[in-house]
């Protein structure tokens, strides 16, 4: 990441977001290079056993808040991260919401509707 913003010029942080596959997470960060307007996805998986991955916030500052929301909703850890604290959920929330394995069965938050009945969303 280092050589994209310095080398060749992805000088703006855009994004990141996380996603979950059958078998890993995946961090995707976007950068944009100002002077051609082109933008650079990147995309790190990670095993589930061991979801980390090095912190790119030293970086891009605008990384911080976005790799301690993947954080929160996925438990991805991003090593030698400054703030390494919830941003979303509170902090003794059991869990990362986002997870697929995460149990809807909580007394937390939404759950979906088990039927086609629209009564049971409203």
């Amino acid at each position: 990441m280092r050589a994209l913003r310095d080398a060749h010029g992805y000088r703006y942080y855009v994004t990141a977001t996380g996603t979950e596959t059958e078998s890993a997470f995946e961090v995707i960060h976007a950068v944009r290079n100002l002077d051609t307007n082109d933008t650079l996805f990147v995309k790190v998986r990670v095993p589930k056993d061991a979801p980390e991955v090095d912190s790119i916030a030293f970086v891009y500052a605008g990384a911080e808040w976005q790799e301690r929301e993947i954080w929160d909703l996925f438990g991805v850890t991003f090593r030698a991260h400054p703030d390494p604290r919830r941003i979303l959920m509170p902090d003794d929330y059991p869990g990362h919401p986002l997870r697929k394995s995460f149990a809807m069965d909580t007394p937390w938050g939404y759950r979906p509707a088990t039927s086609g009945n629209s009564e049971a969303a409203s």
